[in-house]
């Protein structure tokens, strides 16, 4: 895979990486399987001010799957 993957929490910046990867992913965190639009809407800003990365979604938390 060619791809970086950071879960970012509110307030947290885009991650400074050494790692070379043709995708830069962010991924909101969780609060247990919940998670919090406060969250959300920062990881979207950050995305939207960082065009080189792309949003993630950590889908299996939300369908409660560990």
């Amino acid at each position: 895979a060619d791809e970086v993957k950071y879960v970012r929490g509110y307030g947290q910046a885009v991650p400074k990486t050494v790692v070379q990867a043709t995708h830069k992913l962010i991924s909101p965190a969780f609060s247990g399987d919940q998670l919090d639009a406060r969250t959300l809407a920062w990881c979207v800003d950050l995305v939207r001010q960082h065009p080189d990365w792309r949003l993630s979604v950590q889908m299996h938390k939300s369908w409660r799957i560990r």
